[in-house]
Formats: C-alpha cells, structure tokens, sequence
C-alpha cells in the first residue's frame, strides 16, 4: 500500500502556534457531501489533522459532528468496491500533556491503524507529551511517522512516504518547538527549500500546520518552475475543508478542517479537493465503537477526574440546598432548564468520568470545596447556582455579595465556547434561564 520513498508529493508541516483561518475564500467551489455515492473511481487521498483531542464530538451542541466511530464508517463506504483511499493524518491528534492526553493518543492510533491510515506527520501537540510516552506509542503504529526536519532518532521518523495507489508522496515538516520537548527542529522553509531538488517532478502537495503569514513563507521556498504542481494544505485552522485565499496566486492553500468533524478528500488525477462531513446521522464501527468504550474505562478506573489538581479558596462552595433556604421561588424556575440535568447528561452517555466532560457538567471544578466525584460531594453535580455566582459560603453566612457577579456572556463561555458550544448566542440563551 505504501512504501517509504519519494516521488510526487504531499509535504506536512506543523507549527507551534495554531492560529485560526481570518480568510477562508471559496476560490474553486468546494462542497461538503453527506455520502460518497457519486463519487469518481479515481484514487484518493484521505486527509485529517489538528484534532485538538476531539476523539469524539461534544454531545452538548447540535449537531453533534465527527468522532473516530463515524470516520471509520465513512472511509469504509468510501473504499467499498475496492476503490483505493490513501488516509494520511497531519497530527495534533492532541494538543496538551497529561495522563489523559497519553490515554487518548494510544486511541487515537489504534483507531488510525484500523483505519488503515498510510502515515501519521506529528505535530507540535504530540511532542508535548515528550520522547518518552512518543516513543512508546510508536509501536501501536504500524505505519511511518514522516518528519522530514526533526532529529528523534528514538521515533523512528522517516522522511517522506510513497503513496503507491494515488502516485503521491508524503513528506512530513514541523514547526518550532518549545524548548522543553528537547527536540531539534531544522527551520521549516530551509528545510523544504533544500528538499526540492531531489524531489522527483510531478504532483506536490504542502501541508503545514501553522498560521497563514508562515504559509507564505513556506510558499516562497517553493521553486518558481515547481508551483505549478505545487499545492500548499494547512491542516486546520477552520472546522471544514475550503480555500485560503492565497499569498501567491500561483499556489492554491488548502484548508483541512479541525476537530474531526470533517474528512478532506484529495483526488490527485481530477485536482479535486472537498469535504466530506461526519453527520450525526452516520453510524459508526463495531472496532471504533470498543475503543471508545475502552478510552472511557481507562480514564474512569484510573480516577483521572478525581485525580486533578483543586485550588483552594478562602469562599467555599455550599450546595444549591443553602441557596434554596432563601431563594426557593428562583430555584423551582431554575429546575426544569437543562442545566439541572447537566450531570445525567453525562452518565447517560457514560463520560461522567471523564475530566474533559464533567468540569462543564458540575459546580466548583477544580476547587478544594466543590465538586469531587458523584459519591463525595453529590451535592455539586449539575450546573448549580454557584456555578455562576461563585462560592457561596460568605453570602449565607453574612450576605456578602457573591463573587461571581453579574452574569455575562463571558461568564457562560467558560463552558459554552467555540469548540463544545459553536452556535451559542447569550441574547438567544440567557432568556431560558433568566431569573430574578
């Protein structure tokens, strides 16, 4: 399926900084399809990265896009008939460190594995986790990891990959990293600039992981008589597949799409490029399905909820029944909003344990006082009153203001942000739960 080499080109590159697409300009019309039917025989090229640790979608805002389970589903429909799909991931499969971040990598790479994924180009989020757990995880992939600019000689990194199918090859660049990886990182452009010459003429394609004035610059270390067959993919900066409006009109800039919501399709022989969209409405796999399953055990027998570092604080957190001593009438208009139900949200969907879910689901996170786990301080599951407000011990003790303060959107968009609450508007939502 594939083989380490070098002819015709896909070129990864990961940066440090993750910024956002300010210009995502539809030059040639890109579509998002909900299912592969019409789809030409030609080869094909599977294309995902920067999932910012989205190993499923946050059930909390509709629709609910992406996961491993629905990725494995649609590559499956896609290679039905013997069609060839070449899936390669430009990393950030994780952006932090911690225990968690090593439980979901391992997940992710089996999960990549099953899929038949034909090379991995790692990204400045792996390297967080360090050598060490990096190497480890190694050997749950069978398939090349391809960093052409980095000395990791324990990794076992390879500097480009032939895609045999789709007549393409992979070569993998990254960006700067922090000093503390203690990993050696030859500048992106030099590198990519002294590489040319030895690439074999034919269909190139640049993957970079960075903001778009760097993607500028890595498109200028391309050779005036290569960017003709040169295209530049920056992994995912925006949620779906699109256009960034180009520096250079000679190179068209592909986006990739982020937080696994969509796959970007490559058909090298037609120069098509789009999205396909993981709906809520599509299954997902058997094998997929358990790795989910054994992702979610693994980090509720090891307590990793239990286990985060808690602050303390002068102000405790006391519990919606103190609250409701005095302000009864307000909390019977708080009790049917789904903010009640915030915790058996979670259990029905079995992340209760899981820190990631929970610290949106309860009140006092990450404080000595507040919530711990459902046995311990039962009395702090769901989003109460002092999840808003603040702790409440001073304001029934001697009805000092609480130092929440006046709620305002910033106040909700702790939890209900960009990535797990995209359409959250406070003009639309606070009505729902207004109360005086």
């Amino acid at each position: 399926m594939w083989r380490v080499a070098a002819p015709l080109v896909v070129l990864c590159v990961a940066a440090t900084t993750l910024a956002p697409v300010s210009s995502c300009k539809q030059q040639d019309p890109v579509t998002t399809r909900p299912a592969p039917s019409s789809r030409p025989a030609a080869p094909l090229v599977a294309i995902t990265g920067n999932e910012k640790g989205f190993i499923r979608p946050c059930g909390c805002s509709k629709p609910a896009l992406g996961g491993i389970h629905r990725r494995a589903h649609a590559l499956a429909e896609l290679r039905h008939g013997g069609r060839s799909v070449e899936a390669i991931s430009c990393g950030n499969l994780v952006t932090e460190g911690g225990r968690q971040q090593e439980v979901k990598l391992e997940t992710f790479l089996l999960a990549l594995a099953d899929m038949n994924y034909a090379a991995l180009v790692p990204g400045p989020g792996e390297f967080l986790l360090g050598l060490p757990v990096l190497r480890d995880m190694r050997m749950l992939a069978p398939f090349p990891w391809v960093l052409a600019n980095v000395e990791a000689t324990e990794l076992g990194l390879v500097p480009s990959v032939r895609l045999e199918s789709a007549g393409v090859t992979v070569v993998g660049l990254i960006g700067k990293l922090g000093l503390a990886t203690g990993v050696k990182v030859k500048p992106a452009a030099t590198s990519l600039a002294e590489m040319f010459p030895t690439l074999p003429k034919g269909r190139i394609l640049v993957v970079f992981n960075g903001p778009d004035e760097e993607a500028a610059g890595i498109a200028a270390a391309i050779p005036v008589d290569r960017r003709h067959e040169t295209d530049l993919l920056v992994p995912g900066h925006a949620d779906a597949p699109g256009y960034l409006e180009p520096r250079n009109p000679a190179t068209r800039i592909f986006v990739a799409g982020s937080k696994g919501r969509n796959i970007a399709l490559w058909t090298p022989s037609l120069n098509k490029y789009e999205g396909l969209r993981l709906e809520e409405s599509r299954p997902g796999t058997e094998t997929m399905d358990a790795l989910l399953d054994r992702y979610r055990t693994t980090v509720r027998e090891e307590l990793l909820a239990t286990k985060i570092g808690r602050l303390p604080s002068v102000q405790k957190y006391v519990g919606d029944q103190r609250c409701i001593e005095c302000h009864d009438d307000i909390h019977a208009k708080l009790k049917p909003t789904p903010h009640q139900r915030a915790f058996a949200t979670l259990v029905d969907t079995k992340d209760e344990a899981d820190p990631e879910c929970a610290k949106c689901h309860v009140t006092g996170w990450g404080v000595e006082s507040g919530y711990v786990d459902a046995t311990t301080t039962p009395q702090h599951r769901d989003v109460n009153c002092e999840s808003c407000h603040g702790p409440g011990s001073d304001h029934v003790e001697a009805m000092a203001k609480t130092p929440g303060g006046k709620v305002t959107t910033s106040s909700c968009q702790r939890c209900h942000d960009a990535d797990n609450s995209p359409t959250f508007d406070f003009k639309k939502y606070w009505p729902k739960i207004e109360h005086k």
